[in-house]
């Protein structure tokens, strides 16, 4: 009986062992480093854009209005004053790649509204925007009116970095601007020719630079932001005495009198003090 007992104690034994090899067993966890993983650095939230003045609708229309529109070759440019010299050619097969320059060149093909539109939009996106950021990095800043002149006046190739009226209004110096920006042969000539056009726009261009800078300085904030507005001095003092007497007592008479003496004396001659003086 007890072999019997002891072989089917075995058999399950065995059944067991079977089984329990069969059953999928749960993998190990990996171990985790918590010291690596309070360690890492969190992700800086990236900085909001600035908003922009700087207005692309306005300025493209600006523009059509400033040059004009030229079906066929007018001298040296064609469209709304795009020039056909040798980077000027490269970027009109990149803005209007179906369209025959040679032809147009020969007269033999005008351009339309719509082509010479794509062309400008091409021209101020890729070329003249790229520019004037250059040269003005605060391009998007400045008011809507002066970005548009700024622009126009990249586009009409106006400025460069070595224009004495470009450095004094980098600089911020008015009478150096004022001489030097309208101190150019093509404006004299302009003037003879009475070409009241390109005179308008140089104009616009002084004008609108000027009034930026004879801006009125913006107000500095008070570094006291407890200042009341229309309030003296001597009532901002008095009121500010007041606060910080009020904070003292508040202060000393929350101490416990575990002072010294002497401390205790002086504590109690503070407070005396305010009270003699509030009578």
């Amino acid at each position: 009986m007890r072999l019997i007992i002891t072989r089917l104690l075995l058999c399950l034994l065995a059944a067991h062992l079977r089984l329990s090899n069969l059953m999928p067993q749960d993998a190990p966890k990996p171990k985790v480093d918590l010291m690596q993983e309070v360690q890492e650095p969190k992700p800086k939230p990236k900085p909001k854009p600035k908003p922009s003045n700087f207005n692309r609708a306005k300025t493209i229309k600006l523009l059509k209005k400033q040059e004009g529109f030229n079906p066929t070759i007018d001298e040296i440019t064609v469209g709304h004053g795009h020039d056909l010299s040798p980077a000027g050619k490269e970027f009109f097969a990149k803005a209007l790649p179906k369209v025959n320059l040679k032809d147009v060149i020969a007269g033999k093909r005008a351009i339309t509204k719509e082509e010479a539109n794509t062309l400008l939009e091409w021209d101020l996106d890729n070329v003249h925007l790229v520019r004037a950021k250059k040269l003005f990095p605060k391009l998007a800043e400045y008011p809507q009116e002066l970005s548009e002149q700024l622009v126009s006046a990249t586009y009409q190739g106006f400025f460069s970095s070595t224009h004495k009226a470009y450095k004094a209004f980098i600089g911020g110096d008015v009478e150096a601007f004022k001489k030097n920006i309208l101190d150019r042969d093509d404006y004299r000539n302009a003037r003879r020719d009475k070409m009241g056009g390109l005179i308008g726009r140089y104009q616009g261009y002084r004008d609108a630079m000027l009034r930026y800078m004879n801006r009125p300085e913006e107000p500095k904030p008070d570094p006291r932001p407890h200042k009341l507005p229309g309030e003296t001095e001597d009532q901002y003092r008095m009121r500010m005495d007041k606060n910080v007497n009020a904070r003292v007592d508040k202060f000393l008479r929350e101490q416990p009198l575990s002072f010294s003496g002497q401390e205790n004396k002086a504590r109690d001659r503070i407070l005396g003090v305010r009270k003699t003086d509030e009578k």
